[in-house]
């Protein structure tokens, strides 16, 4: 090969891998932005994020220690931040909102909502909801949430199941 082909062919190859570099980058930001926005919710409560998730504009994390857990959102430019003392909830459950489409003549179930939901002990409390998943939102596609909200259902109510054991 001659000086000019190999050029042209890093050239071309550095183009291809280009966009992916930056995808990786920006995702990492976005993460550590997330990351640090559940860090300092928890720090308000004298906690710390020992566990977490992020996932496309959501982020959910616990501190064992204080038994709390902490959701973050962005969904265009509103944050919502949300936190739950395990020790007051009674259970966790996920609610997920679907319908029955028709295509084509076949029927499937399409999601629309994805939601944690901590029942309080006490009745007159409305339930908390952490929302995972909106089919209404802009560019929205399920990419995990499911399988996410239920390892946060499943760690909540073992976390709630040693408080129960402990009375």
């Amino acid at each position: 090969m001659d000086l000019g082909t190999t050029i042209t062919a890093l050239v071309i190859v550095l183009i291809c891998i280009a966009p992916f570099v930056v995808m990786s980058r920006s995702n990492k930001k976005r993460e550590k932005r997330f990351l640090q926005s559940l860090s300092e919710l928890a720090k308000k409560s004298n906690s710390t994020i020992l566990q977490h998730d992020i996932w496309l504009n959501a982020a959910i994390g616990i501190d064992e220690a204080t038994n709390m857990i902490f959701f973050t959102k962005k969904v265009t430019d509103i944050e919502t931040a949300q936190q739950v003392a395990l020790a007051e909830i009674q259970k966790c459950r996920v609610i997920n909102t679907s319908k029955t489409v028709n295509n084509n003549g076949s029927n499937f179930k399409a999601i629309d909502k994805l939601e944690l939901a901590f029942n309080y002990h006490d009745k007159n409390k409305a339930e908390t909801l952490f929302e995972f998943y909106d089919a209404n939102a802009v560019g929205s596609t399920l990419s995990g949430e499911l399988q996410l909200v239920d390892k946060w259902c499943k760690i909540a109510n073992d976390k709630i199941g040693t408080f129960a054991q402990k009375k």
